[in-house]
């Protein structure tokens, strides 16, 4: 059975779920971010182990192992912060990638 639903209550009922689905997004998202930020130490420290003492490669290596360190800082900033708009907003939503991620 189809019931005729007012564009005015529907556009509502979207904007509301709009933290859901931007948790949703997010959630969907960190086993990717996991494995990039795994390859980048891995790729890193291959480059390092590889350099055999040229300070040009050993510089490059470094400078991965460098950004892989501050996308996990980033990663880390993002989930607290995401935590912290869950618990403020008062969603329950289960944020992170293990579920309830909590302080």
């Amino acid at each position: 059975m189809y019931r005729l639903v007012s564009p005015a209550y529907a556009a509502a009922r979207q904007l509301s779920d709009l933290p859901d689905m931007v948790v949703g997004v997010v959630n969907s998202l960190w086993p990717f971010v996991g494995v990039i930020l795994l390859f980048m130490f891995i790729y890193g420290g291959a480059m390092w182990l590889m350099s055999s003492g040229d300070p040009q490669k050993l510089a490059k290596a470094q400078g991965t192992l460098l950004w892989a360190v501050i996308g996990t800082v980033v990663v880390a900033l993002v989930m607290a912060i995401m935590a912290l708009l869950e618990r403020v907003l008062g969603l329950e939503t289960g944020f992170g990638p293990f579920g309830e991620f909590s302080f």
